[in-house]
C-alpha cells in the first residue's frame, strides 16, 4: 500500500444542474453528479493524465462488465488501454471508493473480478487517501 497525492490534481469543471454539484467529466464528456466516489474517480483520471502521461482517449469510465463477457455483472470505474494495431486492450483496471471506504479484501475481490474478464496486466484500488497497485510478473506467473 502507498500514499498517493491524489488533491495534488485539478478536479473537473464544476457546475449546477437540477440543484446538484456535477462535473464536466474529460472523458465522458457530460455532466456527473459530484459523490464521494466521482471525486476520487475524476483524481484518478487526472493523475493518469497528467502525471503517467495516459491520453483521455485511452481512458473508459463507468463500462459495464456485461459489454465484454454476456451476464457479467458489475461496473468498472476505470479502464486504461493500449492502441495497438489490431485494437485496444485493457492495461489497467481501477476501482475507486469514497475516502470513508477501507480498502479491504472485498475491495481487491471486486477489481479482481472485473480482471478476470478484462486480462488487465495491473489492477489499482484507491480510496483517495491511499492506493494499491497489483502487476502480472507473467515470468513468475
Amino acid at each position: 500500500m502507498f500514499k498517493l497525492d491524489l488533491q495534488r490534481y485539478k478536479l473537473p469543471e464544476s457546475y449546477r444542474r437540477g440543484g446538484r454539484e456535477c462535473f464536466l467529466d474529460p472523458v465522458r464528456q457530460r455532466l456527473i453528479v459530484q459523490t464521494p466516489e466521482e471525486i476520487v474517480r475524476q483524481q484518478v483520471v487526472a493523475f493518469l493524465c497528467e502525471k503517467m502521461q495516459v491520453p483521455s482517449q485511452c481512458i473508459a469510465l463507468e463500462i459495464p462488465m456485461s459489454y465484454f463477457e454476456k451476464g457479467a455483472k458489475g461496473r468498472a470505474d476505470i479502464i486504461v488501454f493500449t492502441e495497438e494495431e489490431d485494437g485496444r486492450y485493457p492495461v489497467l483496471v481501477v476501482e475507486c471508493k469514497a475516502p470513508s471506504i477501507q480498502l479491504i479484501d472485498d475491495v481487491f475481490e471486486q477489481v479482481a473480478e472485473y480482471n478476470e474478464i478484462l486480462g488487465a496486466v495491473a489492477v489499482m484500488t484507491t480510496n483517495g487517501v491511499e492506493a494499491r497497485i497489483w502487476a502480472q510478473d507473467e515470468e513468475q506467473e
